[in-house]
Formats: structure tokens, sequence, C-alpha cells
């Protein structure tokens, strides 16, 4: 049996009347990002057990930083789900939502921090002696956090995007198009207590630095991605089983407004899908798309 303390990690916030909050890293929800609001992050104490073998320090603000404020959609903004059939199949007949690990996105930086992270830790511990300290415990949380982060992501637009579906959809003539409102994606986890996390990508140039680049990086893409135009359902969960994905339980028949079916699609898919719908008694529309 392995008795090994676990490791554990800590956030610190405060406000400007000097409270102190904790909250456990790995358990992020709405709740803890409207408490951001009023908040900054102090640090992040890592754990052995009870014993605290680092504090990872909030580099104060340089002149790398932007304010990136958050963008709210409205709850009938329209989002897109490109994907393959065998996913819409897992879609409708588990009652399920693939969430995956984001390191293992085909883009390795996804999760990482922008460069101008470091550079800022560097500048706010060149003359202390920490800033071996304070860049080992940022590389090791980042690693964790890349282990501990799972998203869904979509595309946000009024009308399908061929080059979205061409991008994402694998063989597109083999894959659909899920039609959805953020509202519906809001509302359709089975769980109401499961600690999503619903968030429109924001898209930076470098040099960029904010707290919450620092913190939660799986937020932010560079502007290279900006095409993708990214609406983001994330789950943030301590991960000891090492899991690369995890499926939480929805309302498939809540979640989508309408299939579409590519322009290129061959009838023997199109059979496919519509009993697919049909055996699991959800009425929503099938349409072959003519973009």
């Amino acid at each position: 049996m392995n008795n090994k303390p676990k490791t554990r990690y800590v956030m610190l916030l405060g406000n400007t009347e000097s409270q102190i909050v904790q909250y456990p890293y790995y358990n992020l929800s709405r709740e803890f990002y409207d408490k951001l609001k009023g908040h900054a992050v102090i640090g992040v104490i890592t754990l052995i057990g009870e014993e605290i073998i680092g504090i990872e320090q909030a580099p104060a603000l340089t002149h790398l930083s932007k304010y990136s404020p958050r963008q709210e959609l409205c709850e009938t903004q329209k989002l897109w789900r490109y994907i393959e059939l065998f996913k819409l199949e897992d879609m409708l007949l588990n009652s399920q939502l693939y969430f995956t690990r984001i390191d293992r996105f085909k883009d390795n930086l996804e999760g990482v921090s922008p460069e101008s992270c470091l550079e800022a830790i560097r500048l706010n511990n060149q003359d202390n002696g920490k800033l071996e300290e304070q860049i080992k415990l940022f590389t090791r949380r980042t690693k964790v956090n890349r282990q501990n982060s799972f998203v869904c992501c979509w595309h946000v637009n009024d009308n399908l995007n061929k080059k979205m579906w061409n991008e994402y959809g694998g063989f597109s003539s083999h894959s659909v198009a899920i039609e959805t409102t953020v509202g519906n994606l809001k509302n359709c986890f089975i769980d109401k207590y499961l600690p999503v996390v619903f968030e429109k990508i924001r898209y930076y140039d470098e040099p960029f630095y904010n707290q919450e680049t620092h913190w939660f990086p799986s937020l932010f893409k560079t502007r290279k991605f900006e095409f993708e135009n990214e609406y983001r359902s994330a789950i943030y969960a301590d991960n000891p089983e090492n899991v690369e994905f995890i499926k939480p339980r929805i309302r498939a028949g809540k979640l989508i407004n309408k299939i579409y079916l590519h322009p290129n699609v061959e009838e023997l898919f199109v059979k496919k899908v519509n009993h697919l719908v049909k055996v699991r008694g959800f009425d929503i529309p099938i349409i072959k798309a003519s973009i």
C-alpha cells in the first residue's frame, strides 16, 4: 500500500481590506471565479501532507501587465461543435459529454502561461535570492495544472463555419456539426453541483502578463488561434488516477438544438445519424448543410 503523503495546492486570495481567503486549487467553480472579481491572487501554497514545502508568490504588476476583461455571452448565443460520428454516438447513447485533459491536445502550449509570466517572476525576484525557487514552483504547478484541467471546446458563431468544420471535423463528410446555445450548454449537466466553468477564450499578443494568465492559462490563447472564436466549458479537478478524459453526464436532448450533416455526406451516413437519433427517442432536427 502506498502511504506516501499527497501533494496539495491551496490558493490564497486577498482583498483591499486585507482579508485572506483560502481555496483548494483543484476544486475551482463559478463561485470561485466570482470571488476573483473582488480579490487578487496572493499565491499558492504547496503542501505534502500538512507540511508546507513552498509558497509560489504572485508577481507584482509590471510594465508587461495588460487588462483583458472577460466577455460574457448572452444565453441565446449560438455555439457549435464539429465532431466525428463516434463522438455523437457516445453523446447520444451514453448521455455524456467528452472533456479532454489539456495536455493531450495537439497544441503543446495548451494550459501554458505566456513567456511574459516567467519574465514577471524574474523581474520580481532578481534581487531577493528567491528566483530559482519561484521558477521551480511555477514550473511544477504548471505541469500539475495541465494534468488536472479538462475542457470541452465550442465555436462561437451565428452560422456554420466551413473552416472550423474542415479543421476539427476529421474527415468532414463523415462528421457532424452540433448547434446549441450558451444557456443550453450551461443547463445540460445532470449533476448541478458539478464545478463546470464557462468562459469565452481571450486571445493575446506577447508580451502579455496579468494574474489570470499566470494562474489560469487554460482560459487564454495566443492571437494566432483567434479564428477559433472559442467558448470553453472546463472542469478543474484533482486527478490522482491520471485519467486522460472525463465524461460528465448530460441531458443530450437539452444540449443539442440541431444536427447538421456535411454537404458532401453519403446516404449511408445520413441513415446512420437518423437511426441514432430515432433509437434514443430524441426530437432533434437533422439538416444537410449548404455551406
